[in-house]
């Protein structure tokens, strides 16, 4: 018992321990980014778990498979209802798990529909061309504040930054020549003394005559458009500014933009990520498969460990083992009382068994006393049945008939005249007394044998087991030649003195 709650125990613990990884599978499919390293492990400790709980299972069917073979009482009812359950549980799943397989393959699908690719496409053009606009915007804006100051002293540029960069919304304007020594800054914080440098790509496109318009990330992470101009008077002055670019215009350019990337990643991983969730789906089902043959083994064996109890103690009370006691369920149902109802059968055949078995010994015993006192007997006695078949016969009657009663044993009292012919007198005396109804007889039968005359005293009565009842008759004889004898020789004796004593007294 102690072995089964174990077994029970490790398999739950195995079954639970596979539910949490399958779970922590599927979001690590989900949330690749954060869970995505852990895959392949807790793939790896899935199967494991799974080839552990299908060794499980198959042992438990090679036992059921022994046992059907060996025909162990209950195994063929616990084949039967091993593969009702794993039938039913097979079914469901199976539709389930094929209908879940199209879903999700139609599902993984409809995420990359033509039409979402171009709508996510046509809304990233959308954001490119509106920050495209407001990068437009802020050069025309830069040439025009750089225009404004061309025909001033590089002094009034120095001292009108302050306005310009007021005036545009900029975060900080910068006037340096084209060798890089800066002329003038102005900056939205008046703590910073440094000007943001530009690259030294920037700056060669700039003097090339090509002004630069580009969007820049921000100390706090915010889009600034840089825009760098030259003057075109000719005098080597460069104008650098830089525009926050507007926040509802920047949160959306980001996150079309971090949205687009990870769409076109997971389109590219679409193959990928339909494996994953079949494989997870899979392993879902083996496991629900599995866990359902487990449970179905155990389960049939404990339903029919009753019924497997009840037929090994029915053979063994077929067998004549009248003590077997079944060991009694803890749940109090039907089968529990065929248990009890067995139990107190076979207690009750046991006490019978016990009170016959004591009656036996009893009837052996008055059998036994009743041998000896017939033995010590020297008068005759043969017990008859109701048909007149000899049924015994004490000693003292095979030395008065001189046959062996034994050997007649079970036959007519006839046979006694078939086997010895001077006996047919004896015969035919009891037998007319039996025909004619005679109750209780008495009778003297003289026989002549070998040896001389011989005279029998006969008695008989019914023998009655019940009381009115006779099922056979007490043949009761004595011989009484030696005492019949006797008393002539006396009488004779008696009749010579009386004659000598008249002589002698006339």
């Amino acid at each position: 018992m102690n072995k089964r709650r174990f077994d029970v125990a490790a398999a739950a613990m195995l079954v639970v321990l596979l539910l949490a990884s399958l779970h922590m599978i599927s979001a690590a499919v989900q949330r690749s980014e954060e869970l995505g390293q852990w895959f392949i492990p807790l793939l790896l400790f899935t199967l494991v778990g799974l080839v552990i709980l299908f060794g499980l299972v198959g042992w438990n069917l090679w036992q059921l498979l022994r046992d059907y073979r060996l025909r162990v009482a209950g195994s063929r009812l616990s084949a039967r209802l091993t593969v009702l359950f794993v039938v039913l549980a097979l079914v469901p799943v199976s539709v389930v798990y094929f209908y879940s397989m199209r879903f999700l393959s139609s599902g993984i699908d409809s995420w990359f529909d033509l039409q979402v690719d171009s709508a996510m496409e046509d809304a990233l053009t959308l954001s490119k061309l509106s920050l495209d606009l407001h990068k437009r915007e802020r050069l025309k804006l830069s040439e025009n504040l750089l225009s404004s100051i061309e025909d001033t002293s590089q002094t009034a540029m120095a001292l009108s930054v302050n306005d310009m960069r007021a005036s545009s919304g900029a975060l900080e304007i910068t006037l340096f020549s084209v060798q890089g020594k800066v002329l003038a800054l102005s900056h939205a914080n008046p703590d910073i003394l440094l000007p943001t440098a530009p690259d030294s790509g920037m700056v060669q496109q700039v003097v090339a005559g090509d002004n630069y318009v580009g969007v820049a990330s921000g100390p706090d992470g915010r889009l600034l458009v840089r825009c760098l101009v030259l003057d075109k008077a000719r005098r080597g002055i460069v104008l650098q500014a830089l525009y926050p670019v507007p926040e509802a215009l920047s949160d959306i350019s980001s996150s079309l933009q971090d949205a687009y990337e990870a769409y076109r990643t997971r389109a590219y991983m679409r193959s990928q990520i339909k494996f994953s969730f079949a494989l997870s789906l899979s392993m879902v089902l083996l496991l629900g498969l599995f866990a359902a043959a487990w449970a179905a083994v155990f389960t049939a064996r404990r339903l029919v460990q009753p019924i497997s109890d009840i037929a090994e103690g029915t053979r063994a009370v077929a067998e004549g083992n009248y003590d077997k006691q079944l060991p009694l369920p803890k749940v109090e149902d039907e089968l529990g009382f065929l248990v009890n109802s067995f139990n107190a059968m076979t207690r009750r055949i046991a006490h019978a068994r016990n009170a016959l078995e004591e009656g036996r010994h009893k009837l052996q015993a008055q059998h036994n006393y009743l041998e000896t006192v017939l033995g010590g007997l020297s008068t005759g006695v043969m017990a008859l049945d109701g048909d007149g078949r000899i049924q015994t016969a004490n000693r003292a009657a095979e030395q008065i008939l001189g046959v062996s009663v034994a050997d007649l044993a079970g036959q007519g009292l006839q046979e006694l005249g078939r086997h010895r012919e001077s006996l047919q007198p004896f015969v035919d005396r009891v037998m007319e007394s039996f025909e004619k109804g005679v109750h209780e007889g008495r009778a003297e039968i003289t026989l002549y044998r070998g040896a001389g005359r011989q005279v029998l005293l006969c008695r008989h009565s019914p023998l009655e087991t019940d009381p009115g009842t006779a099922t056979g008759h007490v043949l009761v004889f004595d011989d009484v030649t030696e005492l019949l004898k006797a008393q002539r020789d006396a009488a004779w004796g008696e009749v010579a003195r009386r004659l000598a004593h008249e002589i002698k007294n006339p």
